[in-house]
């Protein structure tokens, strides 16, 4: 993104524009570099950029209070399958529950015992 950002001031986003309309022709998408550059170049859009870019960054400084080494401790897998339909659910997004009941409430891989021999496809 710094070069993008460089780009809209010093060059008025002309390098990414022609950089998103030569892909669109490539991959038969629509032209959409100056909408692009326009929306980047709105008041605040870089700080709301950058804003996100801060929530979205993991975080090492917290305690979560979590101890994956004391067995059936919260926070730990697998989660019970109710309370992750009930969270995951309410977003309304039948694959989103599917996948998160799958991953979060069944016994992760990496509990699985390394005597095992790894299955075949």
């Amino acid at each position: 993104m710094q070069a993008i950002w460089a780009d809209i001031d010093q060059n008025e986003g002309r390098v990414l524009i022609a950089t998103l309309d030569a892909w669109a022709a490539e991959t038969g998408g629509r032209r959409m570099g100056a909408t692009v550059v326009r929306r980047l170049s709105a008041p605040g859009a870089r700080e709301r950029y950058d804003f996100n870019v801060r929530i979205m960054s993991g975080r090492d400084d917290l305690d979560l209070g979590l101890t994956p080494d004391v067995p059936g401790s919260p926070g730990l897998l697998p989660l019970e399958i109710e309370r992750v339909q009930r969270v995951v659910g309410f977003l309304n997004v039948e694959a989103t529950t599917s996948l998160a009941l799958r991953v979060l409430s069944s016994d992760p891989a990496s509990a699985q015992s390394s005597h095992r021999p790894p299955t075949s496809p």
